[in-house]
This record gives structure tokens, C-alpha cells and sequence, in this order.
């Protein structure tokens, strides 16, 4: 099968389920993320210039934690041009880890990273749950503190759907949550906050109120 594509060939048709809902996404076609292998930084970035000699690639973020790179695409692409350089580099696999879409939301941007979070029904047993993540190529990152059998989730890479293996997380967390399957899944994302048009700014965490040290009025 092909290796490392985008499983959403239609950029115009990105979205994602928050509390049972489909939401649309809008992306960001001037930049992408990518973790690299382990590297020189140096060497990560004269790499860009090889891979894609056609689409001025550079650095512009480095995210410590859960660890990725933004890059800044120095075309102007649209969408569907956007997501063929993701795919692009989603082949180059000796120096990426992964590649994924950025989209845009209000402030800043939602960075598509590996993982997503997923509850299953009360009544599965560990080994149940472990054994529904095996066949899409998932593993288990770790359970949330709620106990109610939601965990953060991993895309391993080893998943085949369609003949299209190295599905990212945000296909993955549709697929999940479309199956009827499961209580709920969504991607997590990783938001960069950086153009707020006001002073506050609520989270959509449903345990954000619960956070006296973020919400100290």
C-alpha cells in the first residue's frame, strides 16, 4: 500500500467531533509541523532544502512539549498544495517522524500532533481496548485521571486503512468516534496561542474550572 498520505484528500474537508458534534477546521497553508528524528538542528534544517528544493521550508517554532517543529512555508500554497507538501514529507521517513496540518483558530493556531484522546465504554477490559488500538495502529500513552476508561492515545504508524498505512491521529479520531464504538475521540491538539484580539482566553477543557491555578479569580 502507499505510504505516510494525508487519508483526507480533500483539504476542503477537514474536521474533527468535540462533545458529539463535527466541527469544521480551517487550515493554515503557511505552515506545517513535523517532528524530526533525533539530530543536529543545523543538519534538520539544510535537510528541508533537500527534500523539497521547490518550497522554501523554514524553521519557525521549535515545541518543546510533546515535542515538534513548525515550520513556515515560504510559498504561498493553497489548502490542497499545502497537503501535497505534507505528504511529501510524510515520505522522507529517515529524517521525519511525522508531518501533519496546522489549522487556524481564534488567536493562534491547532497544531495536528500523534495523539488523541478516546474513551471506551466502562464495560471493556484493558486487554479489549488494547486489542480495538492494535488493529489501527495505536498504543496507549496513558490514562486519564478520571479513570472512566479515557486515555491519551498514540498513532504508531503501523495501522492500514484502505491500503494506506502511517494514518495520522486526526483521521484516526474520526474513524474512532464514527465507528459508534467508542464514548467519544478527539485529537490532541496542540494550541499556539500568540494573536489574542482580548486579554482572557477560556479553554475548551471541560476540567479548565476545576484548575483553581488557571482560573484564580
Amino acid at each position: 500500500g502507499q505510504q505516510n498520505e494525508m487519508f483526507a484528500l480533500n483539504a476542503g474537508q477537514f474536521y474533527y467531533y468535540y462533545e458529539g458534534q463535527r466541527l469544521p477546521l480551517e487550515l493554515a497553508p503557511e505552515v506545517i509541523a513535523v517532528r524530526f528524528r533525533p539530530g543536529d538542528i543545523s543538519q534538520q534544517s539544510a535537510s528541508l532544502t533537500q527534500m523539497l528544493p521547490g518550497t522554501p521550508l523554514t524553521i519557525n517554532k521549535q515545541v518543546d512539549n510533546p515535542g515538534y517543529t513548525l515550520l513556515s512555508v515560504g510559498n504561498q500554497l493553497s489548502q490542497q498544495g499545502a497537503v501535497d507538501v505534507i505528504n511529501q514529507l510524510r515520505q522522507q521517513t529517515s529524517v521525519i517522524q511525522w508531518a501533519n496540518p496546522v489549522f487556524r483558530v481564534p488567536g493562534g493556531y491547532a497544531v495536528l500532533t500523534d495523539e488523541f484522546i478516546g474513551q471506551f465504554p466502562s464495560s471493556w477490559s484493558e486487554d479489549q481496548i488494547r486489542s480495538f488500538n492494535a488493529q489501527f495502529g495505536v498504543d496507549t500513552v496513558s490514562r486519564q485521571l478520571s479513570n472512566d476508561n479515557t486515555y491519551v492515545l498514540r498513532v504508531n504508524g503501523t495501522g492500514t486503512l484502505q491500503g494506506v498505512t502511517g494514518v495520522d491521529a486526526l483521521t484516526l479520531a474520526n474513524i474512532y468516534q464514527e465507528s459508534g464504538q467508542v464514548v467519544y475521540a478527539e485529537p490532541n491538539f496542540s494550541n499556539l496561542i500568540e494573536r489574542l484580539q482580548t486579554p482572557h482566553f477560556t479553554p475548551n477543557d471541560p476540567f479548565f474550572g476545576n484548575q483553581w491555578s488557571l482560573n484564580n479569580t
